[in-house]
């Protein structure tokens, strides 16, 4: 094989394997450098909202093909998002006025808490950012996180 094949091949091989990686990994992830709350790990999850009987809850799949990957997890506190006439003035968010269908991040940290004398795993979500909403894509990086965390004047720290 000559020098210019094995390039090309091994190009082709890294191009896919990192393809591959990015579709597998989409839904769960890192969250970009920035500055969060202290104590935040970094962990995110992206997907379609399900419909949930529970105010407090968030559920999410994530569809990749025949592959489905779900997350549940429980708000803090209720979400505060900014209200349009002032960015700095924010509302309460109940999440079933969020419409199903459509694609969130959760900013989320995974906890153990005692349900009944038994230890439970849980995510805790302290922030939610729409992606989608009504089939529209929203692709400004710059648009907010919404608090779902009672700790609003905790610090935040720089995470990368």
């Amino acid at each position: 094989m000559s020098t210019h094949g094995l390039v090309a091949t091994l190009f082709a091989l890294s191009l896919l394997s990192t393809m591959a990686l990015r579709s597998a990994n989409a839904q769960k992830g890192t969250a970009s450098p920035g500055y969060y709350p202290i104590g935040y790990n970094g962990d995110i999850f992206s997907g379609e909202l399900l419909r949930s009987d529970d105010a407090n809850s968030v559920k999410l799949v994530y569809k990749n093909g025949t592959k489905d990957e779900s997350f549940e997890g429980r708000i803090e506190s209720p979400c505060q998002a900014p209200t349009q006439a002032s960015p700095r003035v924010t509302k309460e968010l109940h999440l079933s006025a969020i419409p199903a269908g459509s694609i969130l991040t959760v900013y989320y940290s995974p906890r153990t808490m005692k349900v009944d004398g038994k230890k439970v795993q849980t995510n805790l979500v302290w922030g939610i950012r729409f992606d989608v909403v009504n089939g529209q894509k929203l692709t400004d990086p710059k648009r907010p996180i919404i608090s779902c965390s009672h700790q609003q004047a905790t610090p935040f720290r720089a995470f990368n």
